[in-house]
């Protein structure tokens, strides 16, 4: 039986790890338009909602495939990056951010065929599990930092932040 507590963490972990998902491509884009079109309020303006007007974060969970389909706006393939960069976490990185939102779909739309599916890949919503894909998604959050701002300092011979 899940707990109320468990519950909550696991819609928590979701939602905060795809706010900051959002942030990062946010800051992305500005820092883009920025560069593009220093000296043009409009221009910048113009830029930044181009790089921001197909985001699905803004409509979706931030799963692997809309992660992939978001950060490519700035030319970078992230879990190739990722991989490139930590080629022995990315794998559990992937996992875990699916089967979180597995989980969170089970709780949060009373499905119980995603909660069964995300603990038999390992991911039984527990205590434990939940400090997993903390540590999971925050090491996940600081290597997309690394390689979003890596892929716009190589590309735009700026780093920009």
């Amino acid at each position: 039986m899940i707990t109320r507590l468990e519950q909550g963490g696991a819609s928590f972990l979701v939602a905060e790890f795809q706010g900051f998902c959002k942030e990062l491509h946010e800051e992305a884009a500005t820092q883009l338009a920025a560069i593009l079109a220093p000296h043009s309020r409009w221009g910048r303006q113009a830029v930044r909602l181009a790089a921001v007007t197909s985001r699905k974060l803004d409509q979706s969970n931030p799963s692997p495939g809309v992660l992939g389909h978001d950060f490519s706006m700035f030319d970078v393939s992230l879990w190739d990056a990722l991989e490139d960069l930590h080629p022995k976490r990315k794998p559990e990185w992937h996992e875990a951010l699916e089967t979180l939102i597995w989980a969170r779909n089970g709780i949060n739309h009373d499905d119980a065929d995603q909660l069964s599916k995300a603990a038999a890949a390992g991911w039984a919503v527990e205590p434990r599990t939940l400090e997993r894909w903390r540590v999971a998604l925050d090491e996940l959050a600081k290597a997309m930092d690394h390689v979003v701002g890596d892929n716009l300092h190589a590309n735009l011979g700026v780093r920009p932040w």
